[in-house]
């Protein structure tokens, strides 16, 4: 039976914290920089004093809550983007949310949280909202009345916890392989640490380093032409967009490694499979041979709040590329850099399963939802 998702829901606006009110430790409050494909970062927090936390208890999440950003960008900006849906874990609960974010609960029994939370992480739902959105690139937004006259088929609770259960199961393995690719970036800074601790000497990366700017394509395409390639975007790095361009005079990567140079998360590293490079990334050659790529993407890593921190510009940060250049790597050799080379292929796998099962899941998504999938003939 189709509803209009008002009748089904209460919608909760984050509080406007102010900025006199945080603190180095406390309560987090939850920011829409915060909000990461369909998870929470829990990194860059504010807090807001514990003894005030009895003020805002209506702002206060709960586990499998539904969180969306409301005002923000379009994709090419993954720390702000308008309509990004969130589900709360349990390790989040408690956390306070912030303004320019709405949280999402069913009110009724004949709607099971979880499937709300699978409801509005559909791509038909994001698309809905997507054609909501107003006003411009860099600052659009949507509003509660949009999330409430979505209309949406509601089968049985029965029905709806089989869907759950089915797709919660791919979500586990998404999560552990997620929390074992952290725990190996934390073997690899540790890594690094003991190796500048016990390296012979230092190097700057100045002289290990060169920037190589990308730029926009004349041709981009959704669909795969005939010259056409991946175009490396932010967006498509972090699996958000895919699209395609024409691959004449434009900068490639091979397995490369990336950084952001414009934009809210100038600084940022990624290793790239073979693609165009968007003119807000550059590819980050090596320019000597007594270093590898894998090495120096942790140590870029490493660096990374710091870069982050001496971003030029005010309207458009963009990344110190001199700073970068003073910023210092152990002299260590091959075969010790090798180890890291190991940390990055094992992450890179975890990755590569991440992509396989948000495709198993996303594929299976709108089936489940849209009842084309028997769930009576499967015993779970």
């Amino acid at each position: 039976m189709e509803y209009r998702l008002g009748n089904l829901i209460e919608c909760i606006k984050g509080y406007a914290f102010k900025s006199k009110d945080f603190r180095s430790k406390g309560i987090p409050i939850v920011k829409v920089s915060n909000l990461n494909q369909g998870l929470i970062k829990n990194n860059n927090w504010v807090y807001l004093d514990v003894n005030m936390y009895d003020n805002f208890n209506k702002y206060q999440l709960k586990e499998d809550d539904v969180v969306i950003s409301t005002v923000g960008s379009w994709k090419n900006n993954p720390n702000s983007v308008v309509g990004k849906c969130c589900i709360i874990h349990k390790e989040n609960e408690g956390n306070l949310l912030n303004q320019n974010a709405v949280i999402v609960r069913s009110n009724t029994e004949c709607l099971s949280q979880k499937y709300l939370g699978y409801i509005l992480n559909s791509l038909k739902f994001q698309s809905y909202i997507e054609g909501c959105a107003q006003g411009s690139a860099s600052q659009a937004s949507i509003t509660l009345k949009d999330i409430r006259n979505y209309m949406v088929d509601i089968p049985d609770i029965n029905i709806q916890n089989k869907t759950t259960k089915i797709l919660n199961s791919l979500d586990k393995k998404i999560e552990l392989n997620n929390k074992i690719n952290n725990n190996l970036l934390e073997i690899a800074n540790e890594l690094l640490k003991k190796d500048f601790k016990e390296a012979y000497d230092i190097e700057v990366l100045s002289n290990v380093i060169r920037f190589v700017k990308g730029k926009k394509p004349n041709k981009i395409s959704k669909f795969k032409q005939e010259n056409y390639e991946k175009y490396l975007t932010i967006a498509c790095l972090n699996s958000q967009e895919l699209n395609y361009a024409d691959k004449d005079k434009m900068l490639i990567a091979d397995n490369d490694l990336l950084m952001v140079m414009d934009g809210a998360s100038s600084g940022d590293v990624y290793y790239s499979d073979y693609g165009i490079v968007g003119s807000t990334l550059a590819r980050v050659d090596i320019t000597n041979n007594q270093y590898i790529s894998e090495f120096i993407y942790f140590a870029l890593k490493h660096y990374k709040n710091l870069v982050h921190s001496k971003n030029t510009g005010s309207a458009i940060p963009h990344t110190d590329k001199v700073f970068v250049g003073t910023l210092e790597v152990p002299k260590i050799n091959i075969e010790q850099q090798e180890r890291y080379k190991t940390l990055l292929t094992k992450i890179q796998k975890n990755d590569q399963e991440n992509e396989i099962l948000k495709k198993l899941r996303d594929t299976l998504l709108p089936k489940l939802i849209n009842g084309e999938i028997d769930l009576d003939k499967i015993e779970i």
